[in-house]
């Protein structure tokens, strides 16, 4: 036993300080020109092998529920190799044998980079949650889990900075490509995609501060999909140089047309699901979008532009006055999240309490 286990140590260790750091396909320390693309292509391959090579590991490792330092150093290793795969993954198929020429990122890739810890936290969260064993070999899947649970915050955090920050297509420091119409219109699934895997996100068990982090999530999804209309007013308006083009004078009365409808919208469904963060984010961005029109009042717009902005942002607060005086919220749905409290005890609790209070 001690001598498998040392064996499985010294194998992940060199391992990882090959594949991730010495000849790593993007950023290793081998020479440059004498790449290609099937040797990057391969080298990038290696690293999928030894994320499965990790998990079988690890489920030979799996003996007991017991905690075991080693069972859980190959789930992390997996995990590692498995965020180095996607990235190597991501660098091949833009920039091919030149992945290790320190060539800038080119396309959507900032965006898919952003991205991707966050599907890989939430995609291995859920797999690990469904895998079928018996629970005497899941054991290396309750570390995997626990691990995703941990890196859940900066997974969500890390998307939330490359898509609202640096990647952005609009005012980013690296921007994104929106010039073409497919380049545009996949940006903008992505950022679907980044507000979805933000609201599943809290789904997953073991996570630590689940409150914050609820909220946390939901404010990420909301940004994400208010960036996204952001986005898509700034390319309905201008095809190419999204980021230098000179803003229109009736391009800024259509952001403001769009944020206060997104602010209401979102206010509307906060009060149908009874979630407070979401009801006070759509009321924070309707009092922005208000502050915003009058600014452009006052300052930019003139005529009938600016007749119509005061006018339709009036009509959107009188209708977000009147569903906040006539509806009624009813009961909160219930969530899977909220199954998790539900126990054999606490059900045996209730029937003998009906069974004392009937006569």
């Amino acid at each position: 036993m001690l001598i498998s286990r040392g064996g499985a140590w010294a194998g992940l260790i060199s391992a990882l300080l090959i594949m991730l750091l010495v000849r790593h396909p993007w950023w290793g320390a081998q020479f440059a020109p004498d790449s290609d693309a099937a040797s990057t292509g391969w080298a990038t391959l290696a690293q999928f092998a030894g994320v499965v090579l990790s998990l079988l590991l690890g489920r030979a490792l799996s003996r007991s529920r017991a905690a075991d330092i080693t069972r859980f150093a190959a789930a992390a290793s997996a995990v590692l190799l498995a965020w180095s795969f996607g990235h190597a993954g991501i660098r091949w198929l833009y920039h091919g044998g030149a992945m290790d020429d320190a060539t800038p990122l080119a396309g959507n890739e900032g965006l898919l980079h952003a991205l991707w810890p966050l599907v890989l936290v939430c995609g291995g969260a859920f797999i690990a949650m469904s895998a079928p064993g018996r629970d005497t070999v899941r054991a290396y899947l309750y570390d995997l889990l626990a691990i995703f649970a941990t890196a859940v915050w900066p997974a969500l955090g890390f998307a939330g900075l490359g898509y609202w920050l640096t990647f952005n297509p609009y005012w980013g420091f690296a921007p994104a490509e929106m010039s073409s119409l497919t380049s545009a219109g996949f940006s903008l699934i992505l950022f679907a995609a980044a507000a979805w895997l933000s609201s599943v996100s809290p789904d997953m068990p073991r996570i630590r501060g689940r409150d914050w982090f609820e909220r946390f999530a939901t404010i990420a999804c909301i940004t994400h999909l208010f960036v996204g209309a952001t986005l898509l007013v700034r390319r309905a308006f201008h095809t190419t140089e999204i980021s230098e083009a000179p803003t229109l004078d009736v391009e800024m009365w259509t952001y403001s047309a769009a944020w206060a409808l997104f602010g209401a919208g979102a206010f509307r469904l906060g009060a149908q699901r009874r979630e407070a963060v979401l009801r006070w984010s759509g009321l924070i961005i309707l009092l922005g979008a208000t502050a915003y029109v009058f600014f452009l009042t006052l300052t930019r717009l003139r005529g009938i532009v600016q007749f119509g902005s005061v006018l339709g942002l009036a009509a959107v607060l009188l209708g977000v006055a009147w569903f906040a005086r006539t509806y009624q919220a009813g009961p909160k749905l219930s969530g899977p999240r909220d199954m998790q409290a539900i126990t054999p005890a606490s059900r045996r609790e209730r029937r003998r309490a009906r069974r004392y209070r009937s006569p």
